[in-house]
């Protein structure tokens, strides 16, 4: 995962349990002195519903979430745990 100082933060390979923690400490870094942030989901590997558990932490941080390029598998677990509406146009407001 990359981030810039625009609230950008790039997911690269698996965004999954064992990378969680990892994610979730960038994510509250990221925020830290940002009341909006991206993420850019477009290099992500594997996910699973730890992709979800950072993106409503994310969203407890910020004003403004945006997620880009969010894959299939993660619109299909959103929907099987009845947050779809969070992947919704992409953009969440907080």
């Amino acid at each position: 995962m990359s981030g810039d100082s625009a609230g950008k933060l790039e997911f690269r390979g698996p965004v999954t349990l064992a990378t969680a923690a990892d994610l979730t400490r960038r994510i509250a870094a990221a925020t830290r002195h940002s009341a909006s942030l991206t993420l850019d989901l477009s290099a992500a590997g594997p996910l699973d519903s730890s992709a979800l558990a950072m993106i409503l932490s994310a969203l407890r941080r910020v004003r403004k979430l945006r997620v880009q390029a969010c894959p299939p598998q993660l619109h299909a677990l959103a929907a099987l745990y009845g947050l779809e509406e969070l992947l919704v146009a992409e953009t969440v407001a907080g």
